[in-house]
């Protein structure tokens, strides 16, 4: 399953994921089932079929929670609940995935999980800017930021970064938008993530596009385009 998940070969990884699930229902391995049941939640998230993620996710984090009762291993519980809110919020179902990430982030910083708590906070951060609450979307990406530096974590800092932009560009400080949507392209290029260096440039390009500076947007567009094409993004 992580073989095929891994190539893009995401039926296959379903059938096999499915074919462990049924092996470790068979023999009464709960962590077996519940390992299943949490990989097949990330491919069908992965392929956009979040109700099926949630659904699994879910039957994944009962079995999980019984466990950590005997074990005390709030890991695998925190990705679920982090996996559940992705989930929700792709779906659209804020208040949901709002829930799921303020648990994720509790859960982190009861046991000082410092990466898990950046993510937690990136996570909410784009819960609040989707509700339109900034000030606490800006908040959280800045806790985020501040992690990832703190961890060494660069790909986790140039995120943070073009979110932080996203948001200035809804609260209209266009110049502190460029800022940062800059520092993520360098941030993305240095470490060599070419996915992180797209959406920078995408992002550069709508916010020159909104201050009328239209020919350096139609570089960053053109730029965009071209490295979309050779990530084979067709949505681009």
């Amino acid at each position: 399953g992580i073989v095929y998940g891994a190539q893009g070969r995401y039926s296959e990884a379903i059938a096999a994921y499915k074919t462990y699930l049924s092996l470790s229902q068979q023999a009464k391995d709960d962590s077996g089932e519940a390992a299943a049941l949490s990989n097949l939640g990330i491919i069908y998230d992965s392929q956009s079929q979040f109700h099926s993620a949630i659904e699994v996710y879910q039957r994944s984090l009962e079995i999980v929670e019984r466990l950590q009762a005997e074990t005390d291993d709030w890991v695998d519980r925190m990705e679920l609940l982090g996996g559940l809110g992705n989930a929700y919020y792709s779906l659209g179902e804020y208040s949901q995935a709002l829930a799921y990430h303020q648990q994720a982030l509790a859960m982190a910083d009861a046991v000082g999980d410092r990466p898990a708590k950046g993510a937690a906070w990136g996570n909410l951060g784009n819960v609040y800017y989707h509700l339109a609450d900034y000030p606490q979307a800006l908040d959280a990406h800045e806790r985020s930021l501040a992690i990832a530096e703190d961890t060494g974590n660069r790909e986790a800092a140039a995120t943070a970064l073009g979110n932080m932009g996203n948001v200035h560009d809804a609260l209209g400080n266009y110049a502190k938008a460029v800022q940062l949507h800059w520092q993520m392209l360098g941030v993305a290029r240095a470490i060599g993530n070419r996915e992180g260096e797209h959406k920078a440039l995408g992002n550069l390009g709508a916010t020159y596009c909104i201050q009328g500076q239209y020919q350096k947007s139609l570089q960053f567009h053109q730029q965009y385009l071209e490295m979309a094409e050779a990530l084979g993004i067709p949505e681009s």
